[in-house]
């Protein structure tokens, strides 16, 4: 709040790989640099499953806060509001239904954060997952139309824990739901386009393009391929620019050190109120030549978002306890179901489900997930720093040769002088 930022800060060396890449996969623009995550650009779907309950903007810049939030502040103060969500997961909440990492991938970004309201992204392949043998019903035959596959799986030592009775989709209910749209951005005083090639002079320039607002969908901007290809310096930074919206997009150069590697990114325009027309503004900083591809807009539909959440948020942990790197909790389930804890997925968490060792995976791109079986279950999370008990081992070696080193070194000094003293004697 202090920095003025909309989002969680996470600086330097305490970046979480998963976070890291899982930014890029989003082509989201809240990561300004692969040492800072600024924010998660209010985009609806990812906010809530970070649990994000609160949202501070600048009070001009009110139009950029996501869905589902309070249309008033719970206050502000030297004109930064803040705003509290009014559908917030619970920690720890669970789904019946997974997608691979394969077919999330397969499917367009915006459809990929619609998609993770109803389904836990898993790290497994199509391969991993077996359909259930049997008769199916006309009940199952219509879920595969709509792009479920009732599934049943086996749990064994190897290859990832799977769970009997979790549903897997493809995605294409979401996909289909999505609407697009091509945006052509006209180049403004400043700027000069060849192809795909974009030019600015001493003042910089612009690009505009007018759009549809579409009421209850959230809208996004997609922009790809766009590369810094040269300028003064091996960053530069584009400004996205419409009615009460102002976003940043930081460019780096391909020969940069802290380049993301990344040529699209998607910026939020918000969830329009009624039906009518914006403009839609690309501000680009003087002296640069950049080059943009394509450019179109993506509508999510809201109208179900409460029910999806609702969904998630119907069984959850409960008599959650934290207590330095663990976390205890319990969660009764009449049917197996995969849990998500909106904790950043690293190798060195453990989870015990009653008692038994339970293998952690990586759930929606970067948090801890877990399978769970029907019944009532006692979970606990324990995190251990990675190589922290080799480097104790390391340690207490190292302590042990110098404690070593050092007893011979004064026997050494001890006959040396021994010596010496019978030498001078005779």
């Amino acid at each position: 709040l202090v920095l003025r930022q909309p989002g969680v800060q996470i600086y330097n060396s305490i970046v979480n790989a998963s976070q890291l890449q899982a930014m890029i996969d989003q082509k989201s623009t809240g990561m300004t640099s692969i040492l800072h995550i600024q924010s998660l650009d209010g985009r609806t779907a990812l906010e809530a499953l970070a649990g994000v309950r609160y949202f501070a903007v600048d009070a001009d810049n009110a139009a950029s806060v996501p869905y589902g939030y309070a249309k008033q502040p719970l206050g502000s103060r030297r004109k930064l509001a803040l705003y509290e969500n009014q559908y917030p997961l619970p920690f720890g909440f669970t789904t019946d239904t997974v997608i691979s990492r394969e077919d999330y991938e397969a499917l367009s970004p915006a459809a990929r954060d619609l998609v993770m309201l109803r389904a836990a992204v898993t790290e497994e392949s199509n391969n991993t997952v077996e359909s259930g043998q049997g008769q199916r019903g006309s009940a199952e035959a219509d879920k595969t139309k709509q792009g479920r596959t009732a599934v049943s799986v086996q749990t064994g030592e190897t290859g990832p824990a799977q769970s009997a009775g979790l549903r897997t989709t493809d995605g294409k209910e979401e996909e289909d739901s999505i609407l697009r749209e091509e945006l052509t951005f006209e180049p403004g005083d400043g700027v000069t386009r060849n192809d795909s090639r974009l030019v600015t002079g001493k003042k910089g320039g612009s690009l505009s393009a007018s759009y549809k607002k579409k009421a209850g969908y959230e809208c996004y901007l997609s922009l790809e391929g766009l590369r810094l290809l040269s300028g003064r310096s091996l960053s530069a930074e584009a400004s996205v620019e419409t009615d009460g919206i102002s976003k940043r997009i930081l460019m780096s150069a391909a020969n940069s050190a802290y380049t993301r590697g990344n040529d699209a990114y998607i910026v939020n325009l918000g969830t329009a109120s009624g039906d009518g027309t914006g403009t839609l503004q690309l501000l680009l900083p003087e002296g640069i030549c950049v080059s943009l591809e394509k450019s179109e807009l993506l509508y999510l539909p809201m109208a179900d978002y409460e029910e999806k959440v609702k969904r998630l948020s119907e069984v959850s942990l409960q008599h959650v306890t934290f207590d330095g790197d663990s976390v205890i909790g319990e969660v009764s389930l009449d049917s197996p179901r995969y849990m998500v804890f909106q904790i950043p997925y690293s190798g060195g968490w453990a989870i015990e489900v009653n008692g038994k060792q339970k293998r952690p995976e990586r759930a929606d791109l970067c948090y801890l997930g877990v399978r769970l079986e029907e019944g009532t279950s006692q979970i606990r999370l324990v995190y251990h720093s990675l190589g922290l008990r080799a480097g104790i081992l390391c340690s207490s070696a190292g302590l042990v040769l110098f404690a070593a080193a050092f007893a011979l070194s004064a026997r050494r000094r001890r006959l040396r002088k021994a010596g010496n003293d019978r030498t001078h004697v005779v």
